[in-house]
């Protein structure tokens, strides 16, 4: 059960037809769906100023951080790799990043 106010989205997973997803992330994640990114789970505001993102495959995390800031780690981003719970080679990846980002991806959706 989420903190933040919730909206119901197209899942691009299989499964459920429709998630519920924070309010305020819907945007960017249905923007990393459109370029096949794929996400675990997220967090609008994770307590220290921070959004959060875990992604399926570490380098869906890289691609993101990747997304029009270069090579390099953006400042106040962090990465968290970790096993694969499908049991695939690849960790997952959590990312934590300024959460003012979201609404630059809320003004230009």
């Amino acid at each position: 059960m989420s903190r933040h106010p919730q909206v119901r989205v197209r899942s691009p997973l299989p499964g459920p037809a429709r998630i519920s997803v924070d309010e305020e992330m819907a945007p960017l994640l249905a923007e990393l769906w459109s370029r096949g990114l794929m996400t675990w789970a997220s967090c609008q505001d994770w307590g220290d100023g921070t959004a959060q993102i875990v992604f399926v495959f570490a380098e869906d995390a890289r691609r993101f951080a990747w997304l029009g800031v270069g090579e390099e780690t953006p400042a106040g981003w962090r990465f968290q790799e970790g096993p694969n719970p499908w049991g695939r080679p690849e960790p997952m990846c959590a990312v934590w990043f300024p959460r003012e980002l979201l609404a630059k991806v809320r003004r230009s959706a």
